[in-house]
């Protein structure tokens, strides 16, 4: 009975989780063990947490070790956009993701009947239309 059990809850094992391996120096993979010890959580909880936050970042508040890698990805990015045509480059993605916003602000705006036109969130939608204009006009100029 015990090695039909086995074999149920390894196929069931193999059709429902994937493995994944990961090669670390050994200094690294204690510290990581003594840290999981110390928080009673198991290795592959972490990492599996760690693998869900970095893959739902909208689902949670990241863990320590995601806010890390994210910020070893911004000196990553700053590191690429140390010339100007980077910049530049960048500062036209920025312009372009306002310049969205901005239309479907406007759409938003005018699409709001006219029983609601005076009420609070009406107001608001045009102040974040007009902060949106400004910073849109404000950074025109930035990299010519």
């Amino acid at each position: 009975m015990g090695k039909a059990s086995n074999a149920a809850k390894q196929r069931w094992n193999a059709a429902h989780y994937t493995q994944v391996k990961v090669s670390v120096t050994h200094d690294t993979a204690s510290a990581f063990k003594a840290a999981c010890v110390k928080r009673g959580i198991s290795m592959a909880g972490a990492i599996a947490a760690f693998m869900s936050d970095f893959a739902n970042p909208s689902t949670g508040s990241p863990t320590h070790c995601l806010a890390g890698f994210s910020a070893r990805q911004s000196e990553a990015h700053a590191l690429r956009v140390a010339s100007l045509k980077d910049r530049r480059k960048v500062m036209a993605s920025v312009r372009n993701l306002i310049a969205q916003l901005i239309s479907s602000e406007n759409n938003c705006i005018q699409n709001v009947p006219k029983n609601l036109q005076t009420s609070e969130n009406y107001e608001l939608a045009q102040e974040r239309l007009a902060l949106l204009e400004e910073v849109f006009d404000s950074t025109r100029d930035i990299y010519d």
